[in-house]
């Protein structure tokens, strides 16, 4: 009798572990662990070599609004959510993260439109590609300062994300990561050495971008149309190209060319672009920029290929180009096929074939006596 009740008694431990594996996060360690665990919620998978578990939603788990997403199971980590474990769900408003999970895979809340709220543990390290692409309701994200990597687009179409913060560890802003958002300032931190293609484009509220000194490349795109970005300086350090269309179409009302600068093609054009003013020059083609001055610290420094491409003024508008003096010749002469300045014109009544000299020399010293404009 006495053998029987030991043997009852040991099949209701396990039993129990077993069932209570599928309706919680108890934190006493199976041994050996299950390959899969179910909660109401989540499922968990086991991962052998990283002695983890990974989590993605159950259907019933699709269905909530609010949710917190466990760091354990059956007394083991969970340390990552998995690729497209929330993707294009309409209910999901509030989700936390527990502390312990350290990877957000790709897709993993990609275009769940309702979600307005995410806590994110400070262990998190790395977010997955689209990771939170086209959340359309969220306005705000704090990400952990322990976050090395942020993979392309991860906040790419979130129209209504105005404020978040990039993390300190960072190398590089990869590519479209906050394209299309409602972001108004970013500062660059000082371990970024790259802009990725496109990061910032159609940011149209974006009115202040701080750059680090430390900044390598601005590439492709990065800001195209931010219209709202009227200044920006760049840094001055050993060497920083500056992309194709970076800046085109943006709200530049000056610009300034530190020397170390290497320019890309079509890098501003189409600055302040404004199409409902009628060219008086030729009415079929409208648009006047409200970029009036473009300053360039070095006598030989880089031109580009059409770099200000379709900027053009009124003369009443006063648009320039000024270059030390004795340069006037080095900007004037064109290398085989560039363009420079072909299409930087001001086209109005006044012009020549539709050309307008914009070039002018100017004492770099007298306009900046207390040195030309560069990021800190």
């Amino acid at each position: 009798m006495k053998k029987i009740l030991t043997v009852i008694v040991g099949f209701i431990m396990i039993f129990s572990a077993f069932a209570f594996s599928g309706c919680g996060t108890n934190s006493t360690q199976l041994d050996p662990p299950l390959n899969v665990v179910e909660t109401e919620y989540f499922t968990f998978k086991y991962n052998k070599s990283a002695g983890t578990y990974s989590v993605k939603a159950t259907d019933a788990g699709l269905e909530q609004e609010k949710l917190t997403v466990p760091s354990k199971i059956n007394g083991y980590k969970v340390t990552t959510v998995e690729d497209y474990c929330f993707l294009r769900n309409d209910k999901l408003k509030e989700v936390v993260l527990e502390s312990g999970i350290t990877v957000i895979g790709m897709a993993a809340f990609g275009s769940c439109s309702s979600l307005t709220s995410v806590t994110l543990p400070d262990s998190l390290i790395a977010v997955k590609k689209n990771a939170f692409s086209d959340c359309t309701s969220i306005n705000r994200i704090v990400l952990p300062d322990n976050v090395r990597t942020l993979e392309e687009g991860c906040f790419n179409g979130c129209k209504s994300l105005s404020q978040i913060n990039l993390p300190k560890q960072m190398l590089v802003i990869p590519a479209n990561l906050l394209s299309g958002t409602a972001i108004e300032s970013v500062t660059i931190p000082e371990s970024v050495k790259k802009i990725g293609t496109g990061a910032f484009s159609g940011c149209t509220s974006l009115s202040e971008v701080k750059l680090n000194k430390n900044l390598e490349e601005i590439s492709a795109n990065a800001f195209t149309g931010c219209t709202s970005l009227t200044e920006i300086l760049f840094p001055r350090n050993e060497s920083l190209y500056i992309g194709d269309y970076a800046f085109s179409g943006s709200g530049l009302t000056k610009v300034y060319i530190p020397e170390n600068v290497t320019l890309g093609t079509y890098t501003f054009m189409k600055l302040a672009w404004d199409e409902s003013v009628i060219n008086p020059g030729d009415p079929s083609s409208p648009g006047a920029s409200a970029c009036t001055a473009v300053y360039y610290e070095s006598a030989t420094g880089s031109r580009g290929v059409n770099v200000f491409g379709y900027t053009w003024n009124r003369p009443d508008l006063g648009f320039r180009i000024y270059v030390p003096q004795g340069s006037l010749e080095y900007y004037r002469s064109n290398n085989p096929g560039d363009e420079s300045w072909l299409r930087c014109v001001v086209n109005s009544v006044n012009s020549v074939e539709g050309t307008f000299s914009v070039l002018e020399e100017y004492d770099v010293n007298e306009v900046f006596p207390d040195g030309f404009p560069v990021a800190e």
